[in-house]
């Protein structure tokens, strides 16, 4: 794949501001993840041949169209909060409120632009991931068909011819 860094610079970005960034001061994040995505989204333009990108692209478009109508940040509703087993979290947070350590703003979902594509599907289990968006259920199967691409390109590809010991 071309312009790796990309796609590594634009992840490291999105972790500084979740993990190690500001704290509870979503304004940056606001800003950090629709830059990122522009260039997450220029990585997939210049590896457009692979099957497993393409479907990565179009699950970040989801994901872009999401986080840029409703501020910056992927909106998620207290009721799939709740869903999720994250009711905890909202006691100290009022709508409006980018979450802690995440990507996420906590909108009602009559206030939510794109809605549909919002966090609003629920994986019981705790961490990162027990709210998630049809966009990122594109970027999970995009990264799958990618590694099955890559694991048959490294299978299938002929011997090189190796200089004999003789």
């Amino acid at each position: 794949m071309r312009f790796g860094w990309l796609a590594l610079g634009a992840l490291l970005a999105q972790v500084v501001v979740i993990y190690l960034g500001p704290g509870e001061a979503g304004v940056l994040r606001r800003l950090v993840f629709p830059a990122s995505y522009v260039l997450l989204l220029a990585f997939v333009v210049l590896n457009w041949r692979r099957l497993g990108v393409v479907v990565i692209g179009v699950g970040m478009m989801l994901n872009f169209a999401a986080i840029v109508s409703n501020g910056g940040l992927m909106p998620v509703s207290p009721a799939t909060m709740e869903k999720a087993g994250l009711g905890d979290e909202l006691a100290e947070r009022e709508l409006g409120d980018a979450l802690p350590q995440s990507k996420n703003v906590l909108l009602d979902e009559s206030e939510t632009h794109l809605q549909w594509l919002s966090d609003r599907f629920t994986w019981n289990s705790p961490g990162p991931f027990s709210a998630f968006s049809l966009g990122d259920i594109f970027v999970g199967a995009g990264l799958i068909v990618t590694l099955i691409e890559v694991i048959f390109s490294v299978v299938l590809r002929p011997p090189r011819d190796h200089p004999s010991l003789a």
